[in-house]
Order: C-alpha cells, then sequence, then structure tokens
C-alpha cells in the first residue's frame, strides 16, 4: 500500500494485491477487512480498495474532486 500511495496511486485491486505479496484469496480478504475496520482502507466496489490518506480517514474516502 505505501508503495501504491507514493507513485500516488489510491485505487487497487484485490487481485493485484494477491499478486504482489503471494497470499491466496481469503488471505487476501482477512487482510482487506483487517485494514477497512481500521480506516486505513476503503472499498467503492467489490474487489477494488482505495487507501486512504491519514487527512482523510475521518470521511472514510477521498473527496470527490480526487
Amino acid at each position: 500500500m505505501d508503495r501504491l500511495a507514493a507513485s500516488g496511486r489510491f485505487l487497487f485491486a484485490s487481485v493485484e494485491m494477491q499478486d504482489e505479496v503471494g497470499i491466496s484469496a481469503a488471505a487476501a480478504r482477512s487482510v482487506l477487512s483487517r485494514l477497512a475496520a481500521q480506516k486505513l482502507v476503503a472499498s467503492p466496489a467489490r474487489g477494488l480498495y482505495l487507501i486512504l490518506p491519514p487527512e482523510y480517514r475521518s470521511l472514510g474516502a477521498l473527496p470527490a474532486a480526487h
């Protein structure tokens, strides 16, 4: 997530994460569920995740202008 955010990407698919990290789909769901509970990511659609920068975590999403 840090590498994506540092490169300016805030949206990623769970399949990308599985391939990058080398984990199963079940493990990816578990990790992403924990990250969502901590408000580090949000899921605008099934399988898509949005990295939430610290300044927008209280909103739970990026502003529409982004």
